[in-house]
């Protein structure tokens, strides 16, 4: 008894007012331990003093050892009862007062009392194994206002107050009744688990890498929604805007045109840049397999109580779901270099744990999502800081060319655009793939800032275009349709008149039809002099922009 007290002031000390009364909870099985064993025993002895009064045939003292073992039956009866109403009532402080759980032990209580006060003689066995059956007779309200999980759960509260009590004493002796509490303890402190948890949805890499540079994202349940504008008319398809602008530019040339395309030189750094940073990436051990934490992947287990996985066992499972690079600045500051922690490596962790509770009783699973993130290392920073300043000049260029917005108005735009926390995972990627998502991923954040800056061109998208694409594509047009009319020597000047160019274009069949038809007359229908004419002005004019003279 000193020892199961020792206990309880242990548990206060450590956990305070649950630790307190769990502390009761163990004196109360303890001393319902050691009351049984003490009227078993005190049964055993009179049984042995009739059987030898039987013996010497002394009727009267059989008669009066009738008497005394008919009493101690009752007053076992009694003390058997009252351990178990005073079990009851300590567990039930273990539980808010209005809750369901509280609700069905104090009736079970209440069942004890009244069965006491009728001082039924029923064995210890038969009253078990009645006792889910006088449970549903007497508490079918309380049990159901806890429902049918708790229901279920509630029929086994014999097994695991009483029950396990005197089983556990039984096998392994006077320790028993010390064990079986901290085993009682332990079952009502994981009482509150057993359905698990679910953390906010995170993708793995497969399902990063399906949508990133696309217009698609997912909510906090994992289902796909659409997050950006993206490539118009295509939600799901990724952005190529760098690759197709580059193509568009080269596609066809003009005579007359500039030598020196700004745009063009700027496309092709930032195309260099992200085909070096890939290249870069490719090389980092850790980050598309293993890991740059040192995270130890797969599961440990514990055995649980005396070696028994059943009995409070657990295991947590380690996984690696998803690494790569994690951007969180606003454009300006990614194009500047100058914030600490713009570009992260990142890698994030599942883990797993399960507990087994006591025989499946209050078991538990759940999962937890860990994110490991440090900064890239400096060249890689570099790398990023060159491609988002280029991106800059080219939009800003864009800007002023089109006459859309001026270098400052771009730079302002830009310092407020910010990009949180966007993930470009790069796990399990050969060096093509990984190249492929880094380029679709810039080329979304080009076209989101496009959308900033240039939202006016909405109006000339066409289908499979991101936005960035379809600005480069009309500022093109718009500069090579007015070019061929100048070398008509027609006199218009249709430079940034876009609704006049696209419309040309687009009557002509698109921009290669018109330089084909426009070439055509000028070819047949023009004099060599008239030909020459607006070309060498034009030649003149880029000359004189090069500050050279003949």
């Amino acid at each position: 008894m000193q020892r199961s007290v020792s206990l309880a002031e242990t548990l206060k000390t450590v956990f305070g007012e649950v630790g307190e009364k769990i502390g009761t909870l163990t004196v109360s099985l303890t001393e319902y331990g050691q009351q049984q064993e003490k009227n078993a025993k005190t049964m055993a002895s009179l049984k042995d003093q009739q059987i030898m009064a039987i013996a010497l045939d002394d009727r009267e003292k059989v008669a009066a050892l009738d008497a005394e073992i008919i009493k101690q039956g009752k007053k076992s009866r009694d003390d058997e009862l009252k351990g178990q109403s005073k079990i009851l009532a300590s567990t039930k402080v273990l539980f808010k007062e209005k809750s369901g759980m509280y609700k069905v032990l104090n009736t079970l209580e209440k069942i004890t009392h009244i069965e006491r006060m009728t001082n039924t003689a029923i064995e210890l066995s038969t009253k078990l194994s009645a006792f889910a059956a006088e449970l549903s007779a007497a508490g079918t309200k309380a049990v159901a206002e806890v429902g049918l999980e708790n229901a279920t759960l509630m029929a086994k509260i014999p097994a695991f107050t009483t029950g396990i009590f005197a089983k556990i004493t039984e096998q392994i002796g006077i320790p028993g009744p010390i064990v079986a509490a901290g085993i009682v303890a332990a079952i009502f402190a994981a009482f509150g688990g057993g359905k698990g948890s679910k953390p906010a949805f995170v993708p793995t890499a497969e399902q990063q890498q399906k949508v990133q540079g696309t217009a698609m994202g997912y909510d906090s349940t994992g289902k796909e929604v659409q997050v950006r504008r993206g490539v118009f008319g295509d939600t799901e398809a990724k952005s190529e805007s760098i690759a197709k602008s580059l193509d568009l530019i080269k596609e066809n040339s003009v005579d007359g045109l500039s030598y020196d395309n700004k745009i063009l030189n700027t496309l092709k750094s930032i195309d260099s840049g992200i085909n070096q940073t890939a290249k870069r990436l490719y090389s980092v051990q850790g980050l598309r397999t293993g890991s740059m934490f040192d995270t130890a992947t797969g599961t440990k287990t514990s055995g649980g109580f005396l070696g028994i996985s059943q009995l409070f066992g657990s295991s947590t499972s380690t996984e690696i779901k998803d690494a790569g690079i994690l951007l969180n600045a606003s454009f300006g500051d990614l194009a500047t270099g100058i914030k600490q922690g713009a570009v992260n490596f990142y890698e994030e962790v599942q883990r797993t744990v399960k507990k087994s509770g006591f025989l499946g009783i209050g078991g538990s699973t759940k999962t937890y999502i860990d994110q490991n993130r440090r900064e890239v290392d400096s060249d890689i920073n570099k790398f990023f800081t060159d491609i988002f300043g280029n991106a800059q000049t080219l939009i800003t260029d864009l800007a002023v060319k089109t006459g859309t917005n001026t270098e400052q108005g771009v730079k302002d735009i830009l310092s407020k655009f910010e990009i949180k926390d966007l993930k470009i995972s790069l796990k399990g990627l050969s060096g093509e793939a990984l190249a492929k998502e880094v380029e679709s991923v810039i080329s979304s954040i080009l076209d989101d800032a496009s959308l900033a800056v240039f939202e006016s061109f909405e109006k000339y998208a066409d289908f499979g275009e991101g936005l960035l694409e379809t600005v480069i594509r009309v500022t093109d047009t718009n500069e090579k349709v007015a070019q061929q009319i100048k070398n008509l020597g027609l006199g218009v000047d249709l430079t940034n008149l876009f609704d006049i160019t696209e419309g040309l274009a687009k009557a002509a069949g698109g921009l290669d039809e018109f330089i084909s038809k426009t070439e055509f007359f000028r070819e047949n229908f023009l004099t060599q002099a008239e030909r020459i004419a607006p070309i060498s002005k034009a030649v003149g004019e880029e000359l004189a922009r090069l500050s050279l003279k003949f």
